[in-house]
């Protein structure tokens, strides 16, 4: 089986679950690192120096410690001290691939890295946006560049949904892409509670402008009859238009702000909630998608953030009209007497489609597939 390598550095801030975000490409790693492990199949985890003991006994996997994060000049610390610190802990880990998420300039240097060590990288696409000329609003020119860099020299690609792989067949039609879904660790002791046990509308995500806070602002302004749970945590650079949003949403009064969520509060959340809203302008596949149904909670968001049309064709909840109206109460009157099937169908959807050990081992069929 192949030895696998992820280009991940803030993975143990996730194990730790201390409030810091990671995102939604992070959560997806781990639950690729638990699949493989399922299957003996080798694999670890590039990383920051010190990171083996910040994770402790919770460790599963095999950790690679290159640069400490705090040496280095600020302007010559990547050539100085991070890069060739990289290339040593790649050098001594020895793996048959290593395998890099999302769009930017660290994509770029793991395929020239790769490039230079004779090892196959492949690129994890994390977002829709990513594919499309979408990019140009959310990455520099030279994290583009650095991109399309690794795109274009990577042994595989691995996309979420078709939309990606349709968008990157015509830009790469010479490349070998394919399409697996997110993998995603289900909790089944996580109760299912019923119709009437439900409290609120939960909300989940980084307040960004990609969230779409203004949706989530006049929809729960339209239901004033219901409770919305909002929990989340503004970055360091969230800007004016978002930190506007946020005070509108916090002056009514059936919104409550839950705060950051650490990975052990989330299930207990989505649970008592009658449905997961996602209000974001994109998407490729929301993890908490797949936390909401692993939770027994339905999904309700916009068209363009349903992948595949999965939650529309399986009916795992609804899709907003075009317009951005939800009629809460109508939705819920529709649903009550059916929402034990409801619920139910959503954790089968997801033990069926997402389990980590049965993608671990599709990729891995692909692997030996595409080396031979």
């Amino acid at each position: 089986m192949p030895k696998i390598l992820f280009y991940v550095f803030n993975l143990p801030y996730l194990i730790q679950d201390n409030g810091k975000p990671v995102g939604g490409a992070t959560v997806q790693i781990y639950s690729w690192l638990n699949g493989l492990k399922e299957i003996n199949n080798k694999a670890a985890i590039l990383t920051f120096k010190g990171a083996s003991q910040l994770i402790g006994e919770q460790n599963i996997f095999d950790v690679v410690e290159t640069y400490n994060k705090s040496e280095g000049l600020p302007l010559l610390k990547w050539i100085t001290a991070r890069i060739p610190s990289i290339i040593s802990g790649i050098k001594k880990y020895k793996p048959d691939y290593l395998i890099r998420f999302g769009a930017g300039f660290e994509s770029g240097l793991a395929a020239i890295l790769g490039k230079i060590l004779k090892i196959p990288v492949i690129i994890r696409i994390a977002n829709d946006i990513d594919t499309d000329d979408r990019i140009k609003k959310t990455k520099s020119f030279f994290d583009r560049l650095m991109f399309s860099y690794s795109l274009k020299n990577s042994f595989l690609i691995v996309c979420q949904n078709n939309y990606q792989l349709e968008q990157l067949t015509k830009k790469y039609p010479e490349k070998k892409i394919i399409v697996l879904k997110n993998p995603f660790i289900s909790k089944h002791d996580i109760p299912i509670l019923q119709f009437n046990e439900r409290k609120y509308i939960a909300w989940i995500g980084i307040f960004s402008r990609q969230k779409n806070l203004r949706l989530l602002y006049e929809i729960a302004k339209q239901n004033v009859q219901f409770e919305f749970r909002v929990a989340g945590k503004s970055l360091p650079t969230t800007v004016l238009e978002v930190e506007e949003d946020l005070e509108l949403l916090k002056k009514l009064p059936n919104v409550k702000m839950a705060g950051f969520l650490t990975r052990k509060e989330i299930p207990d959340f989505l649970s008592k909630a009658f449905f997961l809203l996602n209000t974001s302008h994109y998407e490729g596949f929301s993890n908490t998608f797949l936390e909401a149904l692993s939770a027994g909670t339905p999904i309700v968001t916009l068209k363009q953030n349903d992948p595949d049309s999965f939650i529309q064709n399986n009916k795992l909840g609804y899709i907003i009209n075009e317009k951005g109206e939800l009629n809460i109460q109508e939705i819920l009157r529709s649903w009550e007497d059916k929402y034990d099937s409801l619920v139910k169908d959503c954790r089968d959807y997801l033990i069926k489609h997402h389990s980590p050990e049965s993608l671990a081992q599709q990729l891995v069929s692909y692997l030996n597939q595409y080396s031979n």
